[in-house]
């Protein structure tokens, strides 16, 4: 058979090999995986802490532990408001809800490029004491290094944005409701933001000098900028990968989430 990933492109899958449940763990260069699947919060319970699965825990296990004052963890979806296939979703509020890592000394070598993936349902957030008009940062991630910010915004010029340190880039309108947002960032310059597989935007993108640093989602370093999302997946890659895995990334989600 051959899977849909946008209007002119299909992902063949032969011999009905079972797609694997922990794809991430599949791919090299893997450095953070988050999955929303493996928690056993009660349903509406404060999350304290997100285990890494991608062999790097516990240092980057994301965590409340660290937070600006004022700052508490999302809460979890078990029994209601779940992913289209049923299944459990991690809920940051939109106010003041973030988490963590500690640092991450060794910051991985940009030689292979970075890729980034996230799936989650996006709302907008109306009144946010935010930097950026109307903005919900979805990652902060790399805070200081690259890329400094990933995020969306319902007005103003950067809708769906990074930024590093030669500035923004952005990839036009905001993505609305449930999508899977790849970015990947291609040696020496060349980025790319994919919304459900599918190429948004490319852009020439500048890396900081490689330095210790976290990875949070909302704004934790500042505490301005909240996240408003219903979050199932994210996964950070010291790779830049091609579209074709991009795609897997899109049937992987639709295959144990939804769309």
């Amino acid at each position: 058979m051959a899977f849909p990933v946008g209007p002119f492109r299909r992902i063949p899958l032969g011999g009905g090999a079972k797609f694997p449940s922990n794809f991430p763990l599949t791919l090299p260069g893997l450095e953070e995986y988050y999955d929303s699947r493996g928690l056993t919060f009660a349903h509406g319970a404060t999350i304290t802490n997100w285990p890494d699965l991608s062999g790097h825990s516990p240092t980057r296990d994301m965590a409340t532990a660290g937070l600006p004052g004022g700052m508490v963890g999302p809460t979890m979806l078990a029994t209601s408001s779940l992913s289209p296939k049923g299944k459990r979703l991690v809920r940051f509020n939109g106010i003041n809800s973030g988490l963590t890592t500690s640092t991450i000394v060794a910051f991985p070598n940009a030689v292979l490029g970075h890729s980034f993936h996230t799936y989650a349902s996006w709302r907008a957030t109306a009144a946010p004491p935010a930097a950026f008009p109307g903005a919900d940062i979805w990652m902060t991630s790399l805070f200081g290094s690259v890329p400094k910010e990933l995020g969306l915004q319902t007005v103003g010029t950067n809708l769906l944005f990074s930024r590093d340190s030669g500035g923004f880039h952005t990839a036009g309108a905001r993505p609305n409701g449930l999508h899977l947002i790849s970015l990947t960032l291609t040696p020496p310059s060349t980025g790319v933001f994919y919304v459900d597989a599918v190429v948004r935007a490319t852009f020439t993108y500048t890396l900081a000098a490689p330095a210790a640093d976290t990875t949070s989602f909302s704004d934790t370093v500042n505490n301005n900028v909240p996240l408003n999302a219903d979050m199932g997946h994210f996964e950070w890659y010291s790779r830049a990968h091609t579209p074709a895995q991009v795609a897997l990334f899109y049937l992987w989600s639709s295959i144990f989430w939804g769309f």
